[in-house]
């Protein structure tokens, strides 16, 4: 039997072995030690990675890789950690490439400017191979070696068959890595929502949601800006009032008052197709926001971030928040935003309730105190004790029509005023003024006309009516 018939069946049971290995990865624990005890059996190499290519389709990103320790070079590292764009002629022959292809290491770094990485690490070439599922590629699988290693044509048809396992065994980590993504998603929702159920008040709600921000994205300030039905006004609704941020002057002035949907600063927010976020500089290029420097600089402001929360397709609130290099975890962000909608809408259902059974309970008093008055004193009470506080009014006056129909007059009036301004006010509440002037026609003909066409009769007769 000729050697290289020989050479064929070992790879083949080469293959075969590490075929079953393969088949029992479950993580990128397992792959690395597979490839560890493994691969460095079959082929001389000083140490190996894998790039997978990101859902953008022009970059990929390291997925794996065996860097002796020894190998603490900062530009290295930085260059098999950091994206890579795809766009690179290294790249675009690899990925176009049946076959592995060994480069230079030199030529493939002087492409990038770091020759000097051949020199401080002493690899020498690199064996690349495409990794790829139903033709479709996935990533690229990398090998180093020194100076005196070698890769033969033997080495490089075990490379493209180890490619082709290894490419469904990446792919399997990446099903099971959604897999437990999603469901330590879920869990963080869960514990997301328990957690602000357990809130009693908007105050304490405020401080959980904060705690809960920071600690899942890094978010350290947040206010949550409900929009109004007709979308022309925002205002601050929940936020943690503990923050630094939340104590200083400024940013009192900005929650205490409705806010203008017309500025440019919430038209931004509102453009934005996906979650928003801006470092401190990007922040301050936006119209209206340079007032904010001084507050941004004294809470130590590093980046800014803000996303549309929506109801049913409905824009709800707003969520605004500064963050110190967010955590890129963009689709657990997104289901937190939902259940802050669901949370607003709920809060805002409680108020409407609170506000209407609120309502009814002062109606319901003042109809039974209003029942009981027997004089303009009893009702002077009244309006002091309860309808000037309801309405936060400091001036209430209560005016009749006459007799005659076409005047009214003072029946109460309660204009704040002091005892040396007595006079004033008794002569105010002795005047008489006419009716038309009142409902702004311009002479007391055009009022009678337009109350005879209206009714058929007179004012006058209209109030002889028995």
């Amino acid at each position: 039997m000729s050697g290289s018939l020989l050479e064929l069946i070992e790879q083949s049971e080469i293959i075969q072995a590490l075929n079953m290995e393969f088949a029992a990865v479950r993580d990128r624990g397992d792959l690395q030690k597979v490839l560890a005890e493994k691969l460095n059996g079959l082929v001389d190499f000083h140490s190996h990675f894998i790039e997978l290519i990101n859902p953008d389709e022009s970059s990929v990103s390291m997925f794996l890789d065996d860097i002796p320790l020894e190998t603490d070079d900062a530009t290295y590292r930085e260059r098999l950690t950091n994206k890579g764009l795809m766009n690179n002629e290294t790249v675009s022959k690899i990925l176009n490439a049946k076959e592995p292809v060994v480069e230079d290491v030199t030529q493939v770094l002087s492409h990038d400017g770091n020759t000097r990485i051949s020199h401080q690490t002493s690899i020498k070439r690199l064996i690349w191979s495409k990794l790829s599922i139903s033709d479709k590629a996935i990533g690229i699988w990398g090998i180093s070696q020194l100076d005196n290693q070698y890769a033969t044509t033997s080495h490089l048809r075990l490379i493209r068959q180890i490619a082709s396992m290894l490419s469904i065994a990446v792919n399997s980590i990446l099903a099971n890595e959604e897999i437990n993504r999603r469901e330590e998603e879920k869990s963080k929702i869960l514990s997301f929502s328990n957690a602000i159920a357990s809130a009693s008040d908007k105050y304490t709600l405020g401080k959980i949601i904060g705690q809960q921000l920071d600690n899942l994205f890094n978010i350290h300030e947040y206010c949550i800006y409900i929009i109004s039905r007709d979308e022309k006004w925002r205002w601050a609704y929940l936020f943690d009032r503990d923050t630094a941020i939340a104590k200083y002057p400024d940013f009192k002035d900005l929650i205490e008052l409705p806010q203008d949907n017309n500025d440019e600063l919430y038209q931004v927010a509102k453009n934005a197709t996906d979650v928003l976020l801006l470092t401190a500089e990007e922040y301050y290029q936006l119209p209206g926001t340079a007032p904010y420097r001084e507050m941004g600089d004294a809470i130590n402001f590093r980046g800014w971030g803000c996303h549309t929360i929506r109801l049913a397709q409905e824009d709800v609130a707003v969520l605004t928040f500064n963050h110190n290099d967010m955590k890129p975890q963009l689709g657990l962000f997104k289901s937190i935003c939902s259940q802050l909608a669901i949370t607003a809408s709920n809060l805002l259902s409680r108020d409407e309730l609170e506000r209407r059974e609120n309502e009814k309970t002062i109606l319901l008093s003042l109809s039974t105190e209003i029942a009981s008055l027997k004089s303009r004193v009893d009702l002077f009470k009244v309006v002091n004790a309860k309808i000037k506080d309801i309405f936060s009014v400091t001036q209430f006056g209560i005016v009749k029509v006459d007799e005659d129909g076409m005047t009214h007059s003072a029946f109460m009036m309660d204009l704040g005023l002091s005892e040396t301004d007595q006079s004033d006010f008794e002569r105010l509440t002795k005047l008489k003024y006419s009716v038309a002037d009142y409902l702004q026609f311009g002479t007391q003909s055009a009022f009678g006309k337009f109350f005879r066409k209206q009714t058929g009769l007179s004012p006058k007769s209209y109030r002889q009516k028995p």
